[in-house]
């Protein structure tokens, strides 16, 4: 199992949208759009592979010279339950400190609130609403 780092050249890149898009927008009936993909092309993308398949993405992004943001964390439903998005999370995590940032902020859906608690990410923010559902800014300080 690896994380990589692709871009939307890469031969990931149409099934890490398929996730996205499963997982994410339509269970909200929504979908991802060509303006998502375009406004998110400076994004850096991020997948977790295991036997050659991608069961995991993420997005991250300078929101400052200090911290990164993570947005649009999936794992696929028949991978969950085996510490895939922690795994994925620490991955993240130590790019973000290698590349100099201290802290990683990221928008939970108010359902993945106490995942991101167990791994260290605290609620910053009341709650608010984002693509339809609630959520909260949590933030988790880089050491």
């Amino acid at each position: 199992m690896t994380v990589l780092e692709i871009t939307p050249a890469s031969p990931e890149y149409p099934a890490m949208q398929r996730l996205r898009d499963e997982i994410l927008r339509k269970p909200l009936r929504l979908s991802i759009t060509p303006e998502d993909l375009e406004a998110e092309s400076d994004q850096r993308h991020f997948v977790l592979i295991e036997n050659e398949s991608v069961i995991g993405c993420a997005l991250m992004f300078p929101v400052s010279e200090t911290e990164a943001k993570v947005r649009q964390v999936a794992i696929a439903e028949s991978e969950r339950g085996r510490g895939l998005g922690v795994f994925l999370m620490e991955e993240l995590e130590k790019t973000a400190r290698s590349d100099g940032f201290e802290s990683i902020l990221l928008h939970a859906r108010a359902t993945a609130v106490s995942f991101y608690e167990k791994i260290g990410y605290e609620i910053v923010s009341d709650r608010f609403i984002e693509v339809t559902i609630p959520h909260f800014a949590m933030r988790k300080p880089l050491e």
